[in-house]
Parts: structure tokens; sequence; C-alpha cells
């Protein structure tokens, strides 16, 4: 399977979790031509009623450090206080050192979360896995067509 066609697949896979997940807070989009990466964005309220961002972007491969940065980038300019990344594979130790060092951030007093995090295509095939910490219910999301 080509790369692109792999991608469009993860896409797939992480469209079907949140609709199912989600239902009607979800809304499609269509990336245009020269568009950033971004495949999901969800908006939510943290403990203080403000709302939040979080955008995740599918990677057909395991996650590298390039991945990493570049998200970090794109929350910066979002600005998200959240970024997921969806990857085939789990990312290698030094990857892992990457995501850690883009710190943590604060969600609510008592509820100190990583910046940046990741999951595979099996933890969404398990469906054990939360989009938010704590169950967190995201108020809208967007999917951004592969």
């Amino acid at each position: 399977m080509s790369e692109p066609q792999l991608r469009k697949a993860l896409n797939e896979a992480l469209e079907e979790w949140v609709v199912e997940r989600f239902g009607d807070r979800v809304v499609h989009s269509t990336r245009a031509v020269g568009d950033s990466p971004l495949d999901l964005i969800a908006r939510f309220d943290d403990s203080a009623g403000h709302e939040q961002l979080l955008i995740g972007e599918v990677i057909s491969r395991r996650p590298q450090r390039t991945d990493v940065d570049r998200l970090a980038s794109l929350m910066d300019e979002r600005p998200a206080v959240l970024g997921l990344i969806v990857a085939l594979d789990p990312p290698p130790p030094s990857v892992l050192q990457e995501l850690y060092r883009h710190g943590t951030v604060q969600l609510e007093p008592g509820l100190q979360v990583p910046r940046i995090r990741w999951i595979t295509t099996r933890d969404l095939a398990r469906s054990d896995i939360h989009l938010l910490p704590r169950e967190r219910a995201p108020r809208r999301l967007e999917l951004i067509a592969a």
C-alpha cells in the first residue's frame, strides 16, 4: 500500500472513531491545497469555562522528531493547548523524549497533562482511549478530509 493510501486509511479510522464517539458534534471539512496537515480540530471548555483547542495530525508511519516539532509549531500558530499525533506505530524512545520536551499543560487544578501525545491505530481499534483527559467532552470536532 502506498503512503497516500495508508494515510487515507488511517484518516478514515480516526474519522470512524471520532464519529462513533461524538456523533452530532462532528463537522466535516475539506482540506484546501496548501493547507496545514491537520486532520482533527477539537474545541472544548476548560474547568474555568474558557474555550481551548486540541489539534491532531495523522502520520502513516512511526512518528519522528520533525513530526513532533511541526505539530508544536502548528499548536503555537493556532494557539492550541493540546496536540495529538495519530500514528501507525508507537514512536521510538528518542521521539518520546521530544514529546516530553514540549512539556505539559494544566487544564484544571490538579490536572497536568502532556501538551503533545500520541495514539496508534491499534488504540483506535481498541477504543479504550479518551480524546481529552478525564473524559472531558469536546464541544465541537472538525474532521478534515484526507
